[in-house]
């Protein structure tokens, strides 16, 4: 699994600084997905207020029939 993380290196701060550009001018994160990806997105997104101290509605976890 590193080997594979190393090889999108790039591509994986390309997305923490667009994240972080957007949550600075108060957009947000939204997880979309359906079954287990669904899941662990809502999952997620669930843990971002408590963990992080960060407001609900910026962080939002969406399932496919939910």
């Amino acid at each position: 699994m590193e080997k594979a993380l190393r090889a999108q290196s790039e591509q994986l701060a390309h997305a923490v600084e667009l994240l972080h550009q957007a949550f600075s001018q108060k957009g947000r994160l939204i997880y979309l997905g359906a079954g287990t990806s669904g899941r662990l997105g809502v999952l997620d997104a669930s843990e971002f207020p408590p963990t992080f101290w960060f407001p609900a509605n910026r962080v939002i976890g969406l399932i496919a029939g939910g």
